[in-house]
């Protein structure tokens, strides 16, 4: 009550010296309602323990006696079993780590702004921080006892399966206990439920708006001063999700690649490894003997080890390989560079990246739907499960989420490289015989540009390829053998179908664009050639010489996009990747056939 009354007379200092000017603009006005229903909504958090201080004592002391009936009486050789928090647990942790970040964010704005260091202001910022972070802990109060009354009902319903006499009676009874402490407490928590549900209303609606204020003035004004780079500049997505070290900078008047949050996008996954690694060792090592009695395993040991190595090199190649992709970005920018002075209007209005965008969602989303997957699987299970296993489950899902930017990461150079064949087929088209000698210097480069993207993502080309062989393996596996059992794992086969068809998906995309660079090329050589048989008795001796230099050039091989040396990236790898996966899952249910053998 003390906070909220000194975050009050702050306020009101605050907003009689500033009313004026905080009203005169969208963004002060809805501050100032975000605040204002905080302090609504921490009223009555303050007046409901005081009110329901009696029902609230009450309330805990069912639970105690509905829990002892249940555990003590019921099953007096089986202890008593914690109830499953981990989510809430998990929501916790996140509250105090949002508190942490405010706190932080507040402290780095008063040293460097000095109009903030007012007293009410320091006051204002943390102490509503607080007031949050209070309302926050009482929400996670509220759902304890909801998962309280779902646990129960689980375990008796567990006990009304066993058939006993006695257990019969006994769950009849506690089954009307557990409907007036249900109403009990409706009665004490309904009217905060309320409150809650106000309140995510008004911070997802506050913060939405805030996110698109503060994000797309940035992009439009980006976008007129660079239109002609606003293309490349999607590449930074991957710097700012820890994919790439490299930054498409367009602050300046000239467009340039540089390194940027090196230490940033490294340092955790870094981290992430040596965790990763730790913990799937102590465990491997613990528990090798069980695991080599069960193909389930042996395949799970095989994938997070296989995860566990790429990742590895990922990091390698990332910080190694990142002065390479530097010029790799250059040559891309002098490319179209070159392209928009041969063609001024072009402006690469071709260039939209939405499906690319939409894809990175369609990752993360799943991603983070499979770390929900695990949370509500290991919290539902009878059987306690180590710490250890959810940290190496969930730092497996974030391995697997980067590997899968990695994948889109190629298709964007796979989708550069076939709209600049395309743009440069269309300028020859044109036989404007003036920029036809740019337009020939435009293909070169362009080759240049295609023989770099070979020799510098050659390594995670391959790292992909593996990657997606032996996770494609392991779900289709882990999908055809929980479909084949008669337990309910419903939910089992959703997840690795969706695992399943991310990695395939994506597989699919990456060879496609990098197939679709052949063809294109094929389409933009055909066209190089048609022109020098076109107005043939008109042309001089000096177009016949260039005529032939550009035959002589087409007659070379051109460069392959290939993993290190070892296949070209095309449809067809996909296809053989795919027969090696069936003839790796028959493989798999050989030995589970000897695994159920006497």
């Amino acid at each position: 009550m003390t906070l909220l009354v000194i975050c009050a007379i702050a306020a009101i200092i605050v907003l009689l010296e500033d009313f004026t000017e905080m009203i005169s603009n969208v963004m002060g006005t809805i501050t100032l309602i975000l605040h204002f229903t905080r302090m609504c909504f921490v009223i009555p958090l303050i007046l409901w323990p005081l009110v329901n201080r009696s029902r609230s004592i009450k309330l805990c002391n069912s639970a105690i006696d509905i829990q002892i009936r249940l555990y003590d009486r019921l099953n007096p050789n089986e202890p008593i079993k914690h109830v499953g928090f981990t989510l809430l647990k998990a929501q916790t942790i996140l509250n105090i780590l949002v508190l942490v970040m405010n706190c932080g964010f507040f402290i780095y704005n008063f040293y460097m702004f000095p109009q903030v260091r007012k007293l009410q202001l320091v006051v204002i910022h943390y102490g509503f921080a607080l007031i949050e972070f209070l309302i926050s802990v009482h929400h996670v109060n509220t759902q304890i006892w909801a998962i309280f009354i779902a646990r129960q009902l689980k375990e008796m319903v567990r006990h009304t399966k066993s058939i006993r006499q006695d257990a019969l009676r006994s769950i009849i009874a506690l089954s009307s206990d557990l409907d007036d402490f249900k109403k009990l407490f409706g009665s004490i928590f309904g009217p905060m439920q309320i409150v809650h549900v106000l309140n995510v209303f008004v911070m997802c609606s506050v913060q939405s708006y805030v996110a698109i204020y503060c994000l797309v003035p940035a992009i439009v004004a980006s976008g007129e001063r660079f239109p002609t780079m606003s293309h490349l500049t999607v590449l930074n997505i991957f710097n700012h999700l820890c994919t790439s070290v490299v930054y498409v900078d367009a602050s300046q008047k000239e467009v340039t690649a540089r390194r940027k949050h090196v230490l940033r996008n490294i340092l955790p996954i870094a981290c992430l490894i040596m965790m990763f690694a730790y913990l799937g060792s102590v465990k491997s090592l613990r528990d090798f003997n069980l695991m080599m009695q069960s193909v389930m395993e042996i395949v799970h040991l095989i994938k997070y080890c296989i995860n566990g190595q790429i990742i590895c090199y990922v990091v390698v190649w990332m910080y190694r390989y990142s002065g390479d992709v530097v010029r790799l970005y250059q040559d891309m920018i002098e490319m179209d560079n070159a392209l928009q002075r041969l063609r001024p209007a072009i402006g690469f209005e071709t260039d939209h990246h939405g499906p690319m965008k939409m894809l990175i969602a369609l990752a993360i989303l799943l991603r983070a739907a499979i770390s929900a997957y695990h949370l509500v699987t290991l919290s539902t299970d009878d059987t306690p499960v180590s710490i250890d296993v959810m940290l190496i489950l969930q730092g497996n899902v974030v391995v697997e989420l980067i590997l899968d930017l990695d994948k889109i990461y190629l298709v964007f150079f796979a989708i550069y490289l076939n709209k600049r064949y395309v743009c440069i087929e269309q300028m020859v088209r044109t036989n404007d015989a003036v920029q036809l000698v740019g337009t020939f210097e435009a293909f070169g480069r362009l080759l240049t540009v295609k023989e770099r993207i070979s020799q510098t993502l050659g390594q995670p080309m391959l790292f992909m390829v593996l990657e997606t062989f032996v996770a494609c393996s392991v779900h289709a596996y882990l999908l055809m053998f929980f479909a084949g059992t008669n337990a309910k794992t419903l939910l089992h086969v959703l997840a690795n179908a969706g695992q399943l068809a991310i990695h395939f998906l994506l597989f699919y995309i990456l060879t496609h664009f990098y197939d679709a660079v052949e063809r294109k090329e094929a389409e933009l050589r055909s066209a190089l050639k048609s022109i020098q048989y076109i107005n043939f008795k008109q042309q001089t001796g000096e177009q016949k010489d260039f005529y032939d230099l550009i035959n002589l050039k087409l007659m070379m091989e051109p460069p392959k996009i290939t993993a290190c040396g070892l296949f070209e990236i095309n449809l067809q790898i996909f296809y053989n990747v795919f027969a090696a996966i069936i003839t790796y899952i028959v493989i798999l249910f050989q030995f589970r056939g000897f695994e159920k053998a006497p």
